[in-house]
């Protein structure tokens, strides 16, 4: 008795163990209502739209929360999150209204043109950046769509905090360590979609600088890249 006794406490602990272990997965089928914490640190009423998202956005998020130990590529779930958050409970900015078309100045002439690219599912951005030398010698950069077809649809980018536009050096930039320390700043982005003019700094010499880039300084990283032709 006395060994069946032992070994009925250690069954029992060991259920135990395994309920509170496997909490989130058995928990739901007694609440129907609820829906387990799919990204830690997300406030549950972000929960659903998460799942909500393409499979593969999800795994990306992830993928940069946790890293790659085999890779040895450390987790970033600081800045995952904050990308979580910006792209399912935010909302689009447009840009400002008396932008929503665009036309050259008289007698400006085009200096440089890129297609914004997508470095991955979760860092993009869609669209055409064209560079004009105005007739005053100001140079002006716009962001629009990828083609003059009138059906096309707008610049946009990903939705995440602090955007900047920035001139590299880097034909590749992901970070700050690849964005360097010389890179030129434009701006704060006006919005994640619609058609948007910025100034171009005299001290951009585009054959020392040939890539535009979205860059985030508050999460170290690159959004999207547009190589200037």
């Amino acid at each position: 008795m006395d060994v069946r006794f032992r070994f009925g406490v250690i069954g029992i602990l060991v259920l135990l163990v395994a309920g509170v272990w496997f909490f989130p997965t058995w928990y739901p089928l007694l609440d129907r209502n609820s829906v387990p914490n799919p990204f830690p640190g997300l406030e549950e009423s972000a929960w659903q739209a998460f799942l909500n998202l393409p499979s593969d956005q999800q795994a990306a998020y992830k993928a940069l929360r946790d890293g790659n130990r085999k890779e040895k590529i450390e987790g970033r779930a600081a800045e995952a999150l904050a990308l979580v958050r910006a792209q399912v409970l935010e909302t689009d900015i447009p840009a400002p209204s008396e932008q929503a078309t665009y036309t050259p100045m008289e007698g400006s002439t085009l200096v440089r043109q890129g297609i914004f690219r997508q470095i991955d599912v979760i860092r993009w951005a869609r669209g055409k950046m064209t560079i004009y030398q105005l007739p005053n010698q100001q140079r002006e950069l716009h962001l629009g769509p990828a083609t003059d077809d009138a059906t096309a649809p707008p610049f946009q980018t990903v939705r995440a905090p602090d955007l900047h536009l920035i001139f590299t050096r880097n034909p590749d930039p992901l970070d700050a360590a690849g964005v360097g320390v010389d890179y030129i700043e434009v701006g704060s982005i006006q919005g994640t979609i619609g058609h948007q003019t910025y100034t171009v700094p005299q001290s951009v010499d585009f054959n020392q600088y040939p890539v535009l880039a979205l860059y985030s300084p508050t999460l170290n990283m690159v959004i999207s890249t547009a190589t200037l032709r």
